[in-house]
């Protein structure tokens, strides 16, 4: 397990990991009960976290590292 993958939070572990699903902010938002805009504050955080700058390379960085 990569270091970065220390730094995520519990919840950003699950956004992430439903992000690579190819799932849309607004499934993600209704299958973990919390607003959209909160799960694009959590893409934010983790696009933040772990040096990514789209949806493609943080689903390619969490299959390498979760």
């Amino acid at each position: 397990i990569n270091d970065k993958n220390q730094c995520l939070s519990q919840r950003e572990i699950q956004v992430l990991s439903k992000l690579t699903l190819s799932e849309s902010n607004s499934k993600i938002a209704s299958s973990l009960n919390i607003s959209e805009h909160t799960v694009k504050s959590h893409i934010y955080n983790i696009f933040r976290k772990i040096g990514v700058h789209n949806r493609l390379n943080a689903a390619q960085w969490a299959n390498r590292n979760i």
